[in-house]
């Protein structure tokens, strides 16, 4: 950190004029000294070598105000780096972070929220919906299905609870929301699921999102649903190929369904393995290569009833890479 510590631009240039008023008063006292100009004596002499160096310091004191303490700040770009700067200036002094310890950041301090960003560059992100939003945001940390894309539903927030917009009068138009910023291929991501009363005469499922891209009238990414009816169990890994129920089933369980306080998590590696755990136990896996970025998200979706419907949803969220 050598090239942080140093002096900045500012108070070398204060040293230079300190420097050559010292060398001008000096000269200035051995001059009047041999010659006593104006009567000036050595005491004198000495006096006014004194002054021109305050004055020197004053000068350059007032030229400018601007702190030259470094301050550090995260830049969690592509390449992450360390920036050193004085404050108000222009110009940065970047640093590599490798061995710089885990950095933390609460999203616009929004209760609730945490965001961590590692040195290497990874994120990780979890929520437990404090706060009252429709659609939900959290200090823009997600985009959402009506708002960006569109022909889906957005997702709404209130006093821990996450739940769908949908009406139920349009075929899989689920209600989905994706995480903002930049995600790497391999990623994690789990809920907790909170029921409020189901109706086991219409369909009514969760869902968490991987590699998830939300723009106007298209969505894409795969999506890993569960069943909250004990009447009709299942957990699926699907593809969303982008138009309004355009989608593809990779693979299905029958055997699950999600209660309230369980657990749904997927994960998907480097090789577009999918993986589903149902409470910490894999029930379920796919591969598929068709879509390599976009965000970690979450969705409801309801059909054959009448929405908004707040008696399921999630009471937490979480998501990692890899």
């Amino acid at each position: 950190m050598d090239e942080i510590r140093r002096a900045s631009p500012e108070a070398e240039k204060a040293m230079l004029y300190l420097q050559r008023g010292a060398d001008f008063g000096w000269d200035l006292v051995m001059w009047c000294s041999s010659f006593n100009f104006w009567g000036c004596p050595m005491q004198s002499g000495r006096s006014l070598f004194l002054a021109i160096i305050a004055l020197t310091v004053v000068i350059c004191g007032c030229g400018d105000h601007r702190s030259t303490t470094p301050t550090l700040s995260y830049n969690s770009a592509a390449s992450p780096s360390l920036t050193s700067s004085a404050a108000s200036s222009p110009t940065n002094v970047t640093k590599p972070v490798a061995s710089l310890p885990l950095l933390t950041v609460d999203a616009d301090e929004v209760p609730g929220v945490h965001v961590t960003v590692t040195a290497g560059g990874l994120t990780s992100f979890s929520t437990s919906f404090l706060g009252t939003e429709k659609p939900m945001s959290e200090g823009g940390n997600w985009v959402c299905g009506h708002t960006v894309g569109l022909d889906w539903h957005d997702v709404q927030t209130t006093s821990g609870f996450a739940w769908g917009t949908q009406t139920g009068n349009t075929d899989y138009d689920d209600s989905i929301c994706a995480l903002t910023g930049s995600w790497g291929p391999q990623q994690t991501a789990q809920a907790t699921v909170k029921l409020n009363g189901t109706d086991s005469g219409v369909w009514e499922e969760l869902e968490v999102f991987l590699h998830l891209t939300i723009s106007a009238h298209n969505a894409t990414g795969y999506e890993i649903n569960c069943s909250v009816k004990s009447n009709a169990p299942y957990i699926q890994i699907v593809r969303w190929n982008g138009p309004l129920a355009s989608f593809t089933e990779l693979n299905g369980n029958g055997g699950y369904y999600c209660k309230n306080g369980d657990v749904l998590k997927a994960t998907i590696d480097g090789s577009g393995l999918i993986t589903v755990y149902h409470n910490g136990a894999a029930v379920l896996s796919a591969t598929d290569n068709t879509f390599t970025s976009g965000s970690p998200g979450i969705g409801m979706y309801l059909q054959n009833g009448t929405g908004p419907d707040n008696s399921y949803g999630f009471s937490a969220y979480s998501a990692t890479e890899p």
